[in-house]
């Protein structure tokens, strides 16, 4: 019912002035439009019940007379109307009247209420507030997920249309529930979420973080949004522009793709006839937020739809009967250059390699990258009616098949034509699920479907899928709960169009940490020929890395050195040439699956193989020392990125490469453990020799740090012919003063707590070992290296430092 109008009556009693005589005339006047029923009992006071909205009594002056509303009362179901108030703020029901001499109105006044039903769902939760609220208020439910379940949204929709999620206007009865869908948690490192255009639709994100997208104005327009600096938040929109068409009508832009350069392509159709026109958006600069629209694929009803870093185009020509085509251009992001076209090429995604994809289970791939002529594979083992959805820059194609389940095809090799299947499990609840892009390091985006509620609405969400995990990026933000995922870059990012029409970017506010080298196998050792297995991991996922490095040498230091740098696209594994430059010029390089070997003057090396699996990437090399390199070497392991995000080196193990015989009669002869983590403390036992006997030993040096520098180490010195251990300062320019190994005893710095018992120094024949226990500090390390020195007492000999061990304090 509409809204109660209220008679224009005073808000305090009304009496007429009149003849006083035996009687007056008493009016019961009511706000509301339906018949409140009174009852008036006294003598004198017409007793009786009443239902008129303006009732006309007669009583006798000096009569006490009451006046009982029936309240609430319930005109209709779902609505009910309640006495509020008399015209002078009394809110007495029952009230008693005096008649005076004077006729007197009475003005009473009645709030309506409709009634608000919650009904539970089925399952995942409860739905509160329910109950009468008055006619026009806003009134807030609350839904309570139950455990392992999140709110979707309130239905039916149209109950919300007006507030807002949540709040409910009660223009009459209502009835509302909530649809509650699993909860696969939130994406981890948390994201924030940015509103970048009001209303669009997103259509593609770069590396840069440009996110390409169309408004539907009067006509569609293309649009590209270019943040201020890469990967920001905050950006500026440029209008794509158009080009001049033939026939008559209306063109409709919509952009379709965007590379790291900042070319954009699409089609323009002009309506009516729907003749179109493929186009390329090209930037005046990369990255840039100016630029100029032109034709690609020539005339005659064309299609642009992808566009790879080196600026290769995808898309179709000769409609409506199209066919697959490619534009290469003559230079990287140039504007001109040839067509190649096939009917079996489709226009569903490129990559930066030139391998192409139709949405039918169909790959070309280019004999080299960014060439045209090459092959077309139907990749093996794909499910029955698989659609392709899209292939990232290492070939790995991501789909789905008919039944709504996602699948990943990958390569045995980067950019290869034969792989392997695996499914992206469907979460717990979920009916299907849908693919829409995927990023190089092998994270997808898409949908997820819950199926539908009991008013047919939709219970989708966009999901991410990372590290072998669906995680629920409604569980984000509500602005983007049902939104739909267009793009994700390489750093993350994901563009999305929000439910309502926005256009939305979604950016992780913890990015991933970088790739890191996890171990070395075996991590100590010696000999002139050894199969040494390198780990490395990367939380977006092993094809996330771009170089692993291996160095063996004394130091970090590439100059005559065992210097090796894996490219993981390429499968390519380079040796560094003497002069020790990361960039070249190289010793030499072998592709995986070649039996040959690479060599430099300290070593040669074949590549055995390297296995990527989740986030791990294991590389297993044939190495061969030259006697030349002999002595004590550390294995400093990096990784980084395809990004460029570096872990830096890390020392994770040690070898001995047999050289020239010994010159000196001292000797390092290893410590136990050579290999490990933590803080401790940790029983060491360093061992030491010379060939005239333990007794010449004079001065035996243990130095830890990440690097061979005295300054804030843990650096010991034991004097053996004192039989005195000695910790150097933090400064690394004096001793603290030394403690007799006679007995048990401490020594301590701000790096490190060492402790020993009543017989740490065991001597026997030519060899002495000396028995340490080594707490260190927090703040220290994390990367340690042990280094070992020995001379004898007249100090005619000195082995020198001798790298011995490694160590993660962590």
């Amino acid at each position: 019912m509409p809204p109660i109008k209220f008679f224009l009556a005073p808000l305090v009693l009304t009496l007429f002035a009149g003849s006083l005589s035996a009687q007056v005339s008493i009016t019961i006047a009511e706000n509301t439009t339906y018949a409140a029923t009174f009852i008036v009992s006294g003598t004198g006071c017409g007793a009786g019940a009443y239902n008129n909205p303006y009732t006309n009594l007669t009583w006798t002056t000096g009569a006490s007379c009451t006046v009982s509303f029936s309240s609430p009362f319930y005109p209709q179901t779902g609505e009910q109307v309640s006495f509020s108030m008399w015209g002078d703020g009394s809110t007495a029901n029952p009230r008693t009247f005096v008649a005076s001499g004077q006729s007197a109105v009475y003005m009473a006044y009645f709030t309506t209420q409709v009634y608000l039903t919650t009904v539970n769902p089925a399952q995942g939760g409860t739905v509160s507030g329910g109950g009468w609220y008055d006619y026009g208020s806003t009134v807030t439910v609350t839904a309570t997920p139950a455990s392992g379940y999140r709110l979707f949204s309130f239905a039916p929709p149209w109950a919300f249309a007006q507030a807002g999620p949540g709040k409910v206007v009660m223009n009459g009865p209502q009835t509302i529930t909530a649809d509650f869908i699993p909860d696969l948690g939130v994406p981890p490192g948390g994201y924030a979420v940015t509103q970048i255009v009001a209303s669009g639709q997103a259509v593609a994100i770069n590396n840069f973080g440009q996110v390409a997208e169309n408004i539907a104005l009067s006509p569609t327009r293309a649009l590209l949004w270019t943040p201020n600096t890469a990967n920001g938040t905050s950006g500026n929109l440029t209008d794509l522009g158009s080009l001049p068409v033939a026939e008559n009508g209306t063109p409709v832009i919509e952009a379709r793709a965007i590379n790291d350069f900042g070319q954009v392509v699409g089609t323009i159709t002009v309506t009516p006839g729907n003749a179109t026109q493929a186009f390329l958006w090209q930037p005046v600069a990369a990255n840039a937020t100016t630029g100029s629209m032109m034709a690609v694929f020539g005339s005659g009803n064309t299609a642009a739809t992808g566009v790879n870093s080196f600026g290769q185009i995808l898309g179709a020509i000769n409609g409506p009967s199209y066919i697959g085509a490619i534009s290469t251009p003559a230079a990287a992001n140039g504007t001109t250059g040839t067509t190649f076209s096939d009917s079996r090429l489709g226009d569903q995604s490129i990559n930066d390699f030139g391998q192409a994809i139709p949405s039918s289970p169909t790959l070309f791939t280019p004999s080299a990258p960014n060439t045209t002529s090459g092959s077309f594979t139907q990749p093996n083992g794909l499910p029955a009616n698989a659609t392709l959805v899209a292939i990232n820059k290492s070939g790995v194609i991501v789909g789905q098949s008919g039944q709504g389940q996602v699948f990943l095809w990958t390569p045995g090799s980067p950019n290869g034509t034969t792989g392997t299947v695996s499914s992206i499990p469907l979460p717990s609840g979920a009916v299907s699920m849908a693919a829409s892009a995927m990023n190089a390091s092998g994270q997808v985006v898409g949908l997820l479907n819950f199926g539908t509620d009991q008013y047919g609405a939709a219970l989708t969400t966009p999901f991410l899928y990372t590290g072998g995990i669906t995680y629920d990026l409604g569980d984000v933000s509500g602005e983007i709960s049902a939104g739909h995922p267009a793009g994700i870059n390489d750093k993350g990012q994901i563009a999305l169009t929000g439910l309502g029409g926005a256009v939305y970017l979604v950016t992780p506010q913890t990015l991933a940490p970088p790739p890191e080298p996890s171990a070395a196998s075996p991590q100590s050792g010696n000999g002139a020929s050894q199969t040494m297995v390198f780990t490395f991991t990367d939380p977006r996922g092993w094809q996330d890395l771009g170089v692993v490095n291996v160095l063996i040498n004394n130091f970090i230091d590439g100059r005559s050195a065992c210097y090796l740098a894996y490219a993981v696209p390429s499968s390519t594994l380079y040796l560094v040439n003497d002069a020790g430059k990361a960039e070249g010029p190289y010793a030499g390089k072998v592709t995986l699956g070649s039996s040959g070997t690479i060599q430099n003057s300290q070593c040669t090396v074949g590549l055995t193989s390297a296995n990527g699996s989740g986030n791990t990437l294991t590389l297993t090399l044939a190495v061969t020392f030259t006697t030349a390199f002999g002595g004590n070497k550390i294995l400093y392991l990096a990784a980084g990125d395809i990004s460029q995000n570096s872990s830096g080196w890390a020392p994770l193990g040690v070898w001995q490469v047999p050289g020239a015989a010994q010159t000196t009669t001292t000797a390092v002869t290893g410590i136990t453990p050579a290999y490990g983590a933590g803080f401790g403390p940790t029983a060491y036992t360093f061992n030491f020799s010379d060939t005239k006997g333990y007794q010449d030993l004079g001065v035996e040096n243990i130095l830890v740090n990440s690097a061979l520098d005295g300054r804030h180490a843990c650096y010991l010195a034991y004097a053996r012919p004192f039989n005195l251990l000695y910790l150097v300062n933090d400064n690394g320019d004096g001793l603290l003063p030394g403690q007799s190994m006679a007995a048990g005893g401490t020594l301590s710095n701000s790096q490190c707590a060492v402790s020993w018992g009543n017989s740490a120094v065991a001597p026997s024949g030519n060899n002495l070992s000396l028995s340490l226990s080594i707490r260190f500090n927090s703040g220290f390390g994390p990367n340690l290296i042990f280094y070992l020195a020995a001379r004898d007492a007249a100090e005619g000999n000195n082995t020198g430092w001798q790298a011995s061990g490694t160590w993660m304090a962590q």
